[in-house]
Order: structure tokens, then C-alpha cells, then sequence
């Protein structure tokens, strides 16, 4: 008589007959996942041994820092003590002298800019001459292109007289110059 087990390999299932000669092939695969989890216990340790060996590399480098920190600490105090009081004294004047020049070019420069805003003041006090400019006609809607164009062109004439450059501010007052039909369009 033969019995049929099912024996998995991966995603597959297949069919497999026991017979008299076979043998149950369990223990094979038991002691092929044993293999299997002592090679991942083994990365496993190699894993954190290098992981510790890191961090051992990372406070080693800290320490090497530090001691490059603490050198070039000395070599610079080993070079600035050697200066002699002369030296010092010489290279202090030429410091002062500079702040000195450097103030008085600063106090220039700040007489300069007050004198240019008291002319700007006056400037801006001082009212230019105003031009008598008369008022554009008014425009009342009639359909005649040659009107239509000469009503443009005085208020194009008017607002430039009155330096006026805003659009915003050159449609309102437009249409303040619109009368009957034409008001009623504009609404």
C-alpha cells in the first residue's frame, strides 16, 4: 500500500509517495534548517562585532581630534608668545591709526549725506511750477470713432500734464468724464 504525503519546497507543494524503500526525509530537512540557522547566528555575531569595532573607530577618531584640537592650540600660543612687546606696541599704532582714518572717513561720509537730505528737503519744499492744464470735453457715448479718438487722446494729454501714472487712478478719473449713455455703459 502507498500513502502519499505532501513535502514543500519553497512555494510549491508536491505530492511524494512513501513506499517501502523511502525514507521520511524530515530529519534532513530539520537538521538543513539547523545549518541554515547557525551560518545566520554566525553573521549575526560578525554583525555586532563590527559594530563594535565601529563604534571603537569612531571614539578613536573623537580622541584624534581632540589631540589635533589641543596641538594646534599650542603651536599657535608657542607662536604668539615670542612676540616681543616692540613688535606689539608698532602693530597696535598701525591698528589705532586705521581706526582713526576710518572714523574720519566716517564722519565724512555722514556730513556728505546729511548735506544731500537738507537739499532734498529743499528740494522737496520747493513746488514746481504748476501748468494751467484745461479739462479734457466730456465724452457722452456717441457712436463717432473720430470723437471716441479725441477723447483719448486729450485725457492721454491731460494725465501726462497732471504727471498722473497710476492706471487705477487714470480709468477713475475717466470716468468721471463720462456722461450720459457713455456713464450708463460704464455702470
Amino acid at each position: 500500500m502507498e500513502e502519499t504525503s505532501e513535502q514543500t519546497r519553497g512555494r510549491e507543494t508536491e505530492p511524494t509517495a512513501l513506499g517501502r524503500g523511502k525514507k521520511d526525509k524530515s530529519r534532513d530537512v530539520i537538521a538543513n534548517m539547523e545549518a541554515r540557522l547557525a551560518k545566520v547566528e554566525l553573521a549575526m555575531a560578525d554583525t555586532r562585532e563590527m559594530d563594535l569595532f565601529e563604534q571603537g573607530m569612531e571614539k578613536g577618531l573623537e580622541d584624534l581630534r581632540e589631540q589635533i584640537q589641543d596641538l594646534r592650540e599650542m603651536v599657535l600660543v608657542s607662536q604668539v608668545q615670542p612676540v616681543s612687546h616692540e613688535e606689539f606696541v608698532s602693530f597696535q599704532g598701525k591698528v589705532l591709526s586705521m581706526l582713526a582714518s576710518m572714523e574720519s572717513r566716517i564722519e565724512a561720509l555722514a556730513t556728505r549725506m546729511e548735506s544731500r537730505d537738507q537739499e532734498a528737503r529743499v528740494m522737496a519744499t520747493q513746488e514746481a511750477s504748476r501748468v494751467e492744464v484745461p479739462k479734457p470735453h466730456k465724452f457722452s457715448g456717441k457712436r463717432d470713432a473720430k470723437e471716441l479718438d479725441n477723447f483719448l487722446w486729450h485725457m492721454e494729454r491731460y494725465f501726462e500734464a497732471i504727471a498722473l501714472m497710476d492706471e487705477v487712478a487714470k480709468v477713475r478719473t475717466a470716468t468721471l468724464y463720462l456722461t450720459d449713455i457713455a456713464t450708463l455703459w460704464w455702470r
